[in-house]
């Protein structure tokens, strides 16, 4: 095992090796060495989180040896292996939860594979991998990535491909999920969801007969027309796993999300169009307690309102709202893939719709309310919130948005801007306003330094960080990334708001799988939204970072700018190169994309760095701060198993320009900082010009 361990981790026993071995002598290797080649496996899986090459090799291995070894008994250990993985990840078992629960996903994942490439050879062991359902009472599958690949495992049996069924596991699925969707217990119901949703998915793909996809008619119906007794959770549920279905590489049918004009037939889009303008969409004009927010130059017009606040006010309409951001999302959905090529143009207005609020206030007259009207107006606004980023991620997530297009994604964001800053203050001023929380067991991960974490951010950061405001997307980074900043005293704000978006973005990605909540009810998080491997994350965000560090220049040389928000942007750019997923990309090969992504980033970013905050600085604490920000940068060059020597002198550049500002520095604290970042630099072997940079700071501190 260690020196197994060893060759992989270094790179040297690659996963092409190991199937090229696996293949020359398949019966000998079954005959006498099945149970050594299956340990090999084995310890693969196991050591998964020690670097990609382990759980590369432990993906590819697993059906290798499935499909190279035909004697039965081998097949069935090699399952039962897989199914122990899983097993493994129940919460009476032993050892860290994230590990447990990662080794079970991957081991799913795998499972999944064989499945679909060998379901000719699988149906002998269809049983034994049936007894998966028994992992969800055992709380072995916590996360609603896990349960869809359990439920894409069974429909694969079922339906293997197309004109085949196995009418048993056909027989066992459909027992089981509605026998899930008519249970009294919410958990059960979620199950029943999931399974329905990713059979009408698995069947889409595999582009089934006409019957079954009535049959995924009838499921789906099942699901949407019950919901509506459900809990506002649950609705607010179904509507995000069903558009996570339609955002995949798997899809429904197109008959599912619309049907032809004039056909009666359940068809998605139909249901939720009809429930969106029946429920929030108002034509009428507002009241004294009422009022219309929309940003000014909003040239558009809309015949009616998104209706807010009145609903807040309403105690037998107040719950729709708790769902209404999955409910626009998933129409907005279907409406663009049910019409590619007219895209939004038959649902324009509701992007130029105003958003239906209470009069605005000042904070003094905010103040000056009680607390349940405070806490409706937090609540309102917390909603309002939702809807208005929901409209950003469905404009920007178009194939090719045009210039208009482009002109309401700036008033959406402004308006964003203005709702999230008036609730952030609100929130201050409403100490009894309770933030909605997590799972009460994925709360008690939280360990003393996260929880002094949560105290120092803003209020609207911790709403954020609860789930009760919807994430923006990395399409909308993305979309802002490749335009101009708008003309406007704003733009700095709008910047520093956007290098944030980017900082969120990074560290959802970086979220843990879902721990079920009390009575086991699963919830969907940014982690069932990501894809497997992190660094496709980097590559969406590559360049939104390289625009950040582009513009960077042009935001400090500003005369708007102030020292406040030149050291916020600072701040989030330091986030960036600090995430775990940007530092992953400077550990690949140089030959890789992403490595180069990263490299050209930080390039840009160290070219002018020096010389633009050298123009900036204007106190010791300015001083302090590019210290460590030069130091975070240094870490990361670093990070490389052969740091690029001309990002070391661009850095070097950097740091000697922000030493000439001779006022500023303290012998004591900065030369600390100066000598750290010199270790840096002989650490990555940049002798030359770690040996310039200490014979430059020794010469600034005699002086």
């Amino acid at each position: 095992d260690p020196v197994l361990k060893s060759k992989i981790a270094s790179g040297v026993l690659r996963p092409s090796l190991l199937l090229k071995a696996l293949k020359i002598q398949p019966d000998v290797l079954a005959e006498s060495f099945s149970k050594g080649v299956i340990h090999v496996a084995q310890t693969l899986l196991s050591n998964s989180r020690a670097g990609p090459h382990f759980l590369s090799a432990a993906q590819s291995v697993y059906p290798a040896v499935f499909n190279l070894f035909k004697p039965t008994s081998v097949r069935q250990s090699i399952l039962s292996n897989l199914l122990g993985w899983v097993g493994s990840a129940s919460t009476s078992s032993s050892g860290d939860a994230a590990t447990r629960q990662q080794r079970a996903e991957i081991a799913l994942t795998i499972l999944a594979d064989i499945v679909e490439k060998h379901h000719r050879d699988i149906s002998p062991f269809m049983v034994h991998l049936q007894s998966l359902v028994d992992f969800l009472d055992a709380e072995c599958l916590t996360s609603v990535k896990q349960i869809r690949t359990m439920y894409n495992i069974f429909t694969r049996l079922a339906y293997p491909s197309r004109g085949h069924e196995n009418r048993d596991a056909a027989a066992f699925l459909d027992i089981l999920l509605r026998k899930q969707l008519h249970h009294q217990e919410e958990r059960y119901q979620r199950y029943g969801i999931i399974g329905s949703v990713e059979m009408a998915s698995v069947i889409g793909v595999t582009a089934q007969s006409k019957s079954l996809i009535e049959k995924a008619r009838g499921l789906l119906q099942t699901c949407f027309v019950s919901s509506i007794h459900r809990s506002t959770e649950t609705r607010q549920f179904l509507f995000d796993l069903v558009d996570l279905a339609l955002s995949g590489a798997t899809s429904l049918d197109s008959s599912l999300i619309a049907q032809p004009e004039g056909s009666q037939a359940f068809s998605i889009r139909s249901f939720v169009e009809n429930e969106f303008m029946e429920t929030y969409l108002t034509d009428t004009a507002c009241d004294s307690d009422a009022a219309d927010w929309k940003e000014s130059d909003s040239s558009e017009e809309s015949p009616f309102s998104i209706n807010v606040f009145p609903l807040c006010n309403s105690p037998q309409h107040a719950s729709h709202l708790n769902y209404v951001g999955g409910l626009l999302r998933l129409f907005l959905r279907s409406v663009r893939i049910s019409d590619p090529e007219g895209g939004f143009t038959s649902v324009g207005a509701v992007f130029s719709a105003p958003i239906r609020l209470f009069p605005e206030l000042s904070p003094s007259e905010f103040s000056n309310l009680n607390d349940s009207d405070k806490v409706t107006r937090c609540v309102a606004l917390t909603h309002a919130l939702n809807v208005t980023r929901e409209l950003l991620n469905a404009l920007c997530n178009q194939p090719a948005p045009d210039e208009n297009d482009a002109s309401t994604v700036f008033v959406l964001f402004r308006l964003m801007l203005k709702i999230e800053n008036i609730l952030d203050d609100f929130l201050g001023r409403t100490p009894s306003f309770s933030t909605p929380t997590r799972s009460k067991k994925n709360a008690s991960r939280a360990d003393a330094a996260a929880a002094a974490a949560t105290a120092q951010k803003s209020n609207l950061d911790v709403l954020v960080q609860s789930g009760a405001v919807r994430a923006i997307d990395c399409c909308v980074a993305r979309f802002l990334a490749g335009r101009p900043l708008p003309e406007s005293s704003e733009a700095t704000d709008f910047f520093s708001r956007y290098c944030r978006l980017i900082v969120d973005l990074m560290s959802d990605a970086l979220s843990l799988p879902t721990i079920s909540s009390a009575g086991g009810i699963v919830t969907l998080t940014a982690y069932d939204r990501r894809p497997s491997n992190l660094l496709f994350v980097f590559r969406d965000l590559a360049l939104p970072i390289g625009a950040c560090v582009q513009r960077f220049n042009e935001i400090v040389q500003s005369d708007s700018a102030s020292s406040v928000s030149v050291a916020r942007v600072l701040g989030s750019i330091r986030d960036i190169l600090g995430n775990p997923i940007f530092q992953a990309s400077l550990k690949l090969p140089d030959d890789d994309s992403e490595y180069q992504m990263g490299c050209s980033i930080l390039r840009d970013l160290t070219t002018t760095l020096g010389d633009v905050l050298h123009r900036r600085v204007s106190a010791q604490s300015s001083l302090q701060s590019l210290f460590a920000f030069l130091s975070e940068v240094g870490k990361t060059l670093t990070a490389s198993d052969s740091p690029d020597p001309q990002l070391g002198l661009s850095l070097m550049t950097s740091a000697l320009a922000t030493l000439e500002c001779t006022k500023y520095l303290d012998p004591t604290r900065d030369m600390t900082e100066c000598s750290q970042l010199a270790e840096l630099f002989l650490r990555a072997k940049w002798t030359e010009p770690s040996a310039s940079f200490l014979e430059t700071t020794l010469k600034m501190w005699l002086q």
